[in-house]
């Protein structure tokens, strides 16, 4: 499975939304979010992403990276023991990397069941992340306001894939959020939410001020700052 699989599917969504839209992604959805703003750049609004892991870019600039043997050893364990029908020790181990050691012993049993059946598609997932074939550079032709969100707690993969990205997107506003990990969106909602909020109310008020400016057709210059 590539990235462009999953975009295949959200097609229908696209078209639903209208000429233009806002995209947001977390984590492997950051990295389909950031693959579909590459193919519609033409039709985003902004672009949001909370740590994208799009691996493929750390593997192509540094394939010797401490932290990209620290994740491929995560996507290993987690594909052997996927493979061998054991999803539950693949989801923890997938769990103890992703939020913290202790993380899967303190799930709820029903958090626990879900995260355990998605382990079905880890591999598939993990080879998309990995096998990307736009290059880093690719990526600085999203020419859109994006919001690039990133937790002070994320495993050193995230954090490295991160930096990499940052460096080429070209309006990229970059937001460390104090004490959250990778898995912020899901752990702390409101902090995220709140900060997302703030960002498309600043497009969207550049958005209506262009659009009455004269009567021209603007790029939406949100400070990146």
């Amino acid at each position: 499975m590539y990235l462009d699989d999953e975009i295949a599917l959200l097609e229908p969504v696209f078209e639903a939304a209208g000429d233009t839209f806002h995209l947001v992604g977390h984590s492997f959805g950051g990295a389909i979010a950031l693959k579909a703003a590459l193919q519609n750049p033409r039709r985003l609004n902004s672009l949001i992403v909370y740590e994208p892991v799009l691996f493929s870019v750390l593997a192509g600039h540094n394939p010797g990276h401490p932290a990209l043997r620290e994740i491929m050893a995560v996507r290993d364990d987690t594909i052997q023991l996927a493979s061998l029908g054991d999803l539950e020790a693949a989801a923890a181990r997938f769990a103890d990397y992703w939020l913290g050691r202790g993380a899967w012993a303190a799930m709820p049993e029903a958090r626990r069941s879900a995260l355990a059946n998605a382990m079905r598609m880890v591999k598939a997932e993990w080879h998309a992340a990995f096998h990307e074939p736009a290059g880093l550079a690719a990526f600085a032709s999203i020419d859109v306001p994006t919001l690039f969100l990133t937790g002070s707690r994320s495993p050193a993969a995230a954090k490295e894939v991160a930096k990499l990205l940052c460096g080429v997107l070209p309006r990229v506003r970059v937001c460390e959020l104090e004490g959250l990990g990778h898995m912020g969106p899901v752990t702390h909602p409101e902090n995220v939410n709140d900060v997302i909020a703030a960002f498309l109310q600043e497009v969207q008020d550049c958005l209506v001020a262009c659009s009455t400016g004269a009567g021209t057709s603007r790029p939406c210059n949100v400070p990146l700052q």
